[in-house]
């Protein structure tokens, strides 16, 4: 059995590329920390696109998406990003395991906290 599927390298190379962006948004100018992330998020869709998908997965995971982007700090997105990236991959002997697919959760958490605290700062933004 192999350690990791190629469906779950594509989806850590996203969720890796996707945090690593983070990290230049939280700290802008620095050149490394956006384009390696853009390079790690742009290897794991082009991964993603080489395989067999399903639509609902991919359905589940913009919804999940949707949920963390319009509602910040609603935690109730990140059941449904689990749910895609395990359905994500159509064929079962290709689908992403269920520990990969449970690293969603702290990246959930993550762009749920990271939301918030923007929806926060555009509140309490005070006009001259």
């Amino acid at each position: 059995m192999k350690l990791l599927l190629p469906s779950e390298i594509a989806l850590l190379l996203v969720i890796a590329g996707a945090t690593i962006g983070y990290i230049e948004f939280l700290r802008p100018g620095g050149v490394v920390p956006g384009v390696t992330g853009m390079v790690l998020l742009m290897l794991g869709i082009a991964r993603l696109s080489d395989l067999p998908w399903s639509p609902a997965g991919a359905l589940l995971l913009v919804a999940g998406m949707a949920v963390l982007l319009l509602r910040p700090g609603a935690w109730w997105g990140i059941p449904l990003l689990i749910a895609g990236a395990r359905l994500l991959i159509g064929p079962e002997d290709l689908r992403v395991r269920w520990p990969v697919a449970a690293l969603t959760i702290p990246f959930g958490f993550l762009t749920s906290f990271l939301l918030s605290i923007a929806e926060r700062a555009r509140l309490n933004k005070t006009l001259p």
